[in-house]
């Protein structure tokens, strides 16, 4: 090997050793330390071997806090900041600064370890990102308690654990949740609730009404609403991805719309569950408590319609029938049944029928295409066709030719 092209493989060996030590230099994970001197979290004197994570949207930068949080001072941002996730190995931490921001770039975002079975408080505000995914958080068998505000275009999943939100939050990509404590009106963000397992609750303190009017994904697997205090989740749509129960345990649950499709919903608990509108099947298991139905669907095809079922031992309250006449056969005569199920628990003492008249439960209503009837007792809609005005005309001169041959009659008789 000759001196120059020793000279090159050298000039290349240190290139690649430079090229590593960057990398490696990157990939930080900072221990805060449990002699730190101040909350800043950006003094390295604060950070075990002076080593803090840097400020970088690189997904490798982590911040690890262990050690009695209650003996150590926690810390606060001082400054708007990124960084990969943090990990809190015990209990009682708290990560301040209501300030500035920390923007997390890693899908898992912020993580308790399994040993924590306290709450965490994030009082910071959080900037999920600008992707289109959720950011894991993790509480495991402790809680998340998230108080500042949350932004970004991602989302929020809640792995494990108990997370409580009751920040003001604007973040667009959803939540998923196991465990979800609800403390604001704006808690959810903009995004779907999707609730595939698990329980949540209104841990705001009093009743609330949500403001973001999310839609909710309820899945095909069982919901349980503690109820705390009642919530009001806003005039979102919820939807069933298969037969699906939920359970209000107190208290009450008030959602927007509930598109059911084919499947059959059931209400379990003491407590009371109401749906503005429903515009699926309408077929309702109450198990306990009462389900009430603001306004239920009714869709007219042919001859058929789809049928109210509400059936088991708690109580079904019916606000207000509407139909969709559409694709209604209107032949004179059709009559459809409604009631698909018998009303043994049903309360229909607010019962009405928008537009129509009311006559001791018999109910009217004309329109262009014929006269209308409910009968509330045996839930029996019929039609009735208007005559064409060429009919009306044939049926006048038929009246009047009786009249003529009866006044004949009479004459030819004197």
């Amino acid at each position: 090997m000759n001196k120059q092209m020793s000279s090159i493989i050298k000039i290349g060996l240190a290139v690649f050793l430079s090229v590593i030590t960057c990398n490696i230099s990157f990939a930080v994970t900072g221990t805060w330390n449990s002699a730190a001197v101040s909350s800043d979290f950006e003094d390295t004197a604060n950070w075990v071997s002076g080593t803090k994570p840097a400020n970088s949207t690189a997904n490798s930068e982590v911040a690890t806090f262990d050690g009695d949080a209650s003996t150590i001072i926690n810390p606060n941002l001082t400054m708007d900041r990124s960084i990969g996730s943090i990990n809190f190995n015990t209990t009682g931490w708290t990560l301040g600064g209501t300030n500035y921001t920390l923007t997390i770039n890693n899908g898992i975002g912020i993580a308790n370890n399994a040993s924590v079975t306290g709450t965490v408080n994030i009082e910071t505000n959080i900037n999920l990102g600008t992707g289109t995914g959720q950011q894991t958080f993790n509480a495991f068998n402790g809680t998340l308690y998230f108080s500042g505000s949350i932004i970004g275009t991602a989302g929020i999943f809640n792995r494990t654990g108990v997370m409580i939100l009751s920040g003001n939050n604007s973040f667009a990509g959803g939540v998923t949740a196991g465990n979800l404590g609800i403390a604001s009106a704006t808690a959810l963000g903009t995004g779907t609730f999707s609730v595939s397992r698990g329980t949540f609750d209104n841990a705001s303190g009093g009743a609330l009404t949500l403001t973001t009017n999310n839609n909710i994904n309820f899945g095909n697997q069982a919901v349980n609403f503690v109820g705390t205090n009642s919530l009001v989740m806003g005039t979102g749509t919820a939807f069933l991805t298969g037969n699906n129960s939920v359970t209000v345990q107190n208290n009450k649950l008030t959602i927007g719309t509930l598109s059911a499709a084919t499947n059959t919903f059931t209400k379990a608990g003491a407590g009371t569950m109401v749906i503005n509108r429903s515009i699926g099947t309408g077929s309702f298991v109450v198990s306990a408590g009462t389900l009430e139905i603001d306004s239920q669907l009714i869709t007219l095809s042919g001859i058929s319609s789809n049928k109210l079922n509400a059936t088991g031992t708690g109580v079904f309250k019916l606000g207000s029938l509407s139909f969709d006449l559409t694709n209604a056969d209107l032949t004179n005569g059709n009559t459809w049944s409604i009631w698909g199920s018998a009303t043994t628990n049903w309360d229909l003492s607010s019962f009405q029928l928008t537009g129509w008249s009311d006559s001791g439960g018999q109910w009217a209503m004309a329109n262009g295409q014929g006269l209308w009837s409910f009968n509330q007792s045996t839930g029996i809609l019929s039609f009735s066709a208007i005559p064409e005005p060429s009919t009306w005309t044939l049926m006048g001169i038929g009246a009047g030719l009786l009249v003529w041959v009866g006044y004949r009659k009479r004459k030819a008789n004197i």
